[in-house]
């Protein structure tokens, strides 16, 4: 049935449960990473595609790259800063607004 499907894409969630807490929903970053990493089981072995980064939290990491090239987010996940391919790129920690 639809409603545990859903279920039991929550709990699936890494982070989603922590000892002592309720379980919570999927974050931006935790939801962007789950269907990247379902695009990605779709394509051919090798393709490079960016799988999001998130703190243990579900915020996005400032710091994210696709193989050898690394990019800054925001909170939101929105690029800031971009790297050249291979070098070395610096990304200042971004407070989340709530």
């Amino acid at each position: 049935p639809p409603r545990l499907l859903l279920l039991l894409l929550l709990l699936s969630v890494a982070g989603s449960r922590t000892a002592g807490h309720r379980p919570r929903c999927p974050t931006r970053c935790e939801r962007a990473r789950m269907t990247a990493l379902k695009v990605r089981s779709n394509l051919a072995a090798g393709a490079e595609i960016h799988i999001p980064a998130c703190s243990e939290g579900g915020d996005f990491l400032p710091l994210q790259c696709v193989g050898s090239q690394c990019f800054c987010v925001d909170a939101e996940g929105k690029t800031m800063i971009a790297g050249p391919t291979g070098g070395a790129v610096t990304c200042k920690m971004f407070s989340r607004l709530t």
